[in-house]
């Protein structure tokens, strides 16, 4: 209670107010109205009354369990929450209950007033215990994005670009409705891929650098300086800037980026959050070649806006031709695949057969995302190296997935025990990540 309380604003109180003022002016007035056409009106006020009571259970709930944070999320409840509630507490002293009495009917009126009340209770009771369910749920669904920077050996919070827009966008109905009309629309990402490849857009390169602390001393910045701001972002980097560490029997990251491994798809109980299932067949596109992959491992390579926007191929080998696989194109951040985790195989993407000597037959994915304007592929099919250049992204977050057959890899200690607990790995370009079974 004393969390409740403390958690209610002056303001939050002076909503309730006027909408108790408004809820029992209407309903006098419509007692009235009701009167004078001859209407009954007894199931009624019990209904609102059950209603109402279940909207203050629920803001009660919000409130004890998520505090202001996720009160306000909920700001429209303040108002509907004092309007029902004063329309079914003026219900309790209205002229109908006046009327029983007057009647005669007192035992009538007192079971009327007893069931609305024993109603109203179990209506808050219900709507607390929902709204704390919820808001439990949120509270994971939100949570900072943390994850493990295997070069600092520390745990280490993700500097989210638009997070704003995603929070809103991903965690509340209107947001996720915008997304399905529009934003997952190829149209929106193009538009907007438009708009990163005009001259006006080179503003926004130098405070995007100085925001997240770029090492610009990496790039190969052309004379005269970049273009726009897509120009900027699928930047190539100086030689050395990634040392290639892998070999026949090591498997590197194919990106930088935020790394998570899955070492058996059968037993995978965790994918960003606990309870979600990879669909395998729905990803690869192909009943008949996910089979083969059944059992398998999986690396999840997630690119950030702020990361270098260039994939490489894992392992050395000869990479037949690209397949394009169509689909939408929603976030990719854990903000949005804590909740559909489907969104890796709705995406649209690109999947590339490579055929290596100490891994055998390995599937490389690159997964499109909201704003990524394109996902560009630069390799000719045959032979290519350890670390070779395979395309980049234009804007946008978007990830690199490489699937690998049962028994076919095991995955460095420290991507595996944090992978274990729903935790990314930060790791660059070229770092080995895992090694061929023997």
């Amino acid at each position: 209670m004393k969390i409740l309380v403390r958690n209610i604003h002056k303001k939050d109180l002076w909503v309730i107010a006027q909408g108790s003022a408004l809820g029992g002016f209407l309903r006098f007035g419509l007692e009235a109205l009701a009167k004078g056409l001859g209407v009954e009106l007894p199931l009624a006020t019990i209904l609102v009354n059950v209603s109402g009571s279940f909207l203050i259970g629920w803001l009660a709930g919000s409130w004890a369990q998520g505090g202001p944070t996720i009160a306000r999320s909920y700001r429209w409840h303040f108002w509907v929450t004092g309007f029902c509630g004063g329309y079914t507490t003026f219900s309790l002293f209205s002229q109908q209950i006046v009327e029983l009495l007057h009647d005669g009917s007192g035992q009538l009126a007192g079971l009327y007033v007893s069931g609305s009340v024993v109603l109203g209770l179990l209506a808050v009771w219900l709507g607390f215990s929902l709204a704390r369910s919820r808001a439990e749920s949120e509270a994971v669904y939100n949570a900072r994005i943390e994850y493990y920077d295997r070069r600092k050996a520390v745990l280490q919070w993700e500097p989210i670009y638009g997070e704003g827009f995603l929070r809103w966008a991903y965690g509340t109905s209107i947001g996720r409705l915008t997304v399905r009309l529009m934003v997952q629309r190829a149209w929106f990402s193009i538009w907007y891929g438009w708009r990163m490849n005009q001259a006006a857009s080179r503003a926004k390169i130098e405070p995007f650098i100085q925001r997240f602390r770029l090492d610009r001393s990496e790039f190969v910045e052309p004379k005269g300086g970049f273009a726009h701001f897509n120009d900027f972002f699928y930047r190539k980097l100086k030689p050395g800037a990634r040392p290639i560490a892998g070999g026949l029997d090591q498997v590197v990251f194919p990106a930088d980026g935020r790394h998570l491994a899955i070492p058996d798809l059968d037993a995978a109980g965790v994918f960003y959050i606990k309870g979600q299932a990879f669909d395998l067949k729905a990803f690869v596109g192909d009943a008949a070649l996910a089979e083969d992959y059944a059992g398998g491992a999986l690396l999840i390579s997630r690119l950030c806006p702020i990361d270098y926007h260039r994939f490489h191929f894992p392992l050395a080998g000869e990479a037949e031709a690209p397949v394009l696989l169509s689909g939408s194109l929603c976030s990719v951040s854990p903000l949005a695949l804590r909740r559909r985790l489907a969104i890796l195989w709705e995406n649209r993407r690109v999947r590339t057969r490579l055929r290596t000597l100490r891994f055998g037959e390995v599937q490389v994915f690159e997964v499109g995302a909201t704003c990524v304007g394109g996902i560009h592929q630069t390799y000719k099919p045959g032979t290519v190296a350890q670390g070779g250049e395979k395309g980049y992204f234009s804007f946008g977050g978007s990830c690199v997935v490489t699937l690998f057959k049962p028994g076919a890899v095991k995955f460095d200690a420290d991507l595996t025990e944090y992978s274990s607990q729903g935790i990314e790995v930060y790791g660059q370009m070229g770092e080995a990540c895992g090694s061929a079974r023997v």
